[in-house]
């Protein structure tokens, strides 16, 4: 899709950034090393705004090739297909969207998706966003899914006890009080009762793109935001910007294989 070589140009954007600043932080003036300093903070406020830029673009370009190739609502995976139905719902009165919604059904028709409701990204690019908006196009924890894919790791995701440290050491010390023979037993077969009972918290561990994306908006904040001068290493800026390139693609060839198998032609 076009965007994705969109984004690619705006990337080299950064690319110029990070090299001016590279030779600046390098000279022996302060001055200069100042205005190095500068670049590279900078740099990160426009990758993170071209990223949110192009998870937009991204969707909204997705949205219109359905649209331009006009697919039938049978076609459709059964996220998309339901959001092109809630838009009827949405944009008519009742009695309409009932004939509009059982004649699509019945002719197999095509029903136009809303690529800008759909691309609505509302802030920063965090890691909810992203996948709450690929949720929605039948692709559920995909930065999960492509951090497997693309750094090697199990997961990004743990399963986290709701039995904490410390009420588990409360736990081990009733036990222990209480003239158990063997308190550990006793205190972990507890702390198992308690996990069948209140389901262990799946929590992200800031891991491959997880850590990417969390690092990337960190800093961003922090210098959009004024909080923090603090000289940023230009090989940050790169990785990061590699980084996201490489996700970046991740997310558009998903996209573009979805296409592809509903027969749309790019």
């Amino acid at each position: 899709m076009q965007c994705f070589s969109n984004f690619l140009e705006s990337i080299d954007d950064i690319s110029l950034i990070a090299s001016a600043a590279s030779a600046a932080q390098k000279s022996k003036e302060n001055e200069s090393r100042l205005l190095g300093n500068a670049l590279a903070r900078s740099g990160y406020v426009l990758l993170c705004g071209y990223f949110e830029g192009f998870i937009r673009d991204l969707i909204s370009e997705f949205a219109d090739g359905i649209n331009d190739a006009k697919v039938k609502i049978g076609r459709l995976p059964d996220h998309i297909q339901f959001r092109a139905l809630q838009d009827v719902v949405e944009r008519m009165q009742p009695e309409d969207a009932a004939t509009r919604i059982r004649t699509s059904i019945l002719a197999d028709s095509h029903l136009p998706i809303n690529g800008k409701k759909l691309s609505k990204t509302g802030g920063n690019p965090t890691v909810d966003t992203v996948e709450a908006l690929f949720s929605v196009l039948g692709f559920p924890d995909v930065i999960d899914a492509l951090s497997i894919k693309d750094f090697g790791v199990h997961t990004t995701f743990v399963q986290e006890s709701q039995v904490h440290p410390q009420m588990k050491a409360e736990i081990d010390s009733t036990v222990s009080a209480a003239g158990a023979a063997d308190s550990a037993v006793v205190t972990d077969a507890i702390v198992k009762l308690l996990d069948a009972r209140w389901a262990p918290k799946k929590k992200r561990r800031k891991v491959a793109y997880v850590s990417e994306i969390e690092r990337l908006l960190e800093r961003r904040n922090r210098i959009a935001h004024g909080e923090g001068r603090e000289p940023i290493a230009v090989q940050d800026l790169s990785d990061a910007s590699t980084a996201i390139v490489q996700l970046s693609r991740g997310l558009h060839d998903l996209l573009n294989a979805q296409l592809a198998s509903l027969g749309v032609k790019k």
